[in-house]
């Protein structure tokens, strides 16, 4: 069952933290849809929390 996760993001080249929001079946799926999504950047996931949600 896949639940939603909110990742908080530090952009190494702008220097800015921004989220997004994801729905996988865990952490890793999160942060891997994350790295898809943003791959052609320069970020660090400071954090992948569950909402709760599913």
């Amino acid at each position: 069952m896949s639940k939603e996760y909110v990742v908080t993001v530090l952009s190494l080249d702008t220097n800015k933290i921004f989220t997004d929001v994801f729905m996988a079946t865990s952490e890793g799926g999160t942060r891997h849809s994350f790295n898809e999504c943003y791959r052609h950047g320069n970020y660090k996931i400071l954090s992948a929390v569950p909402t709760g949600r599913y």
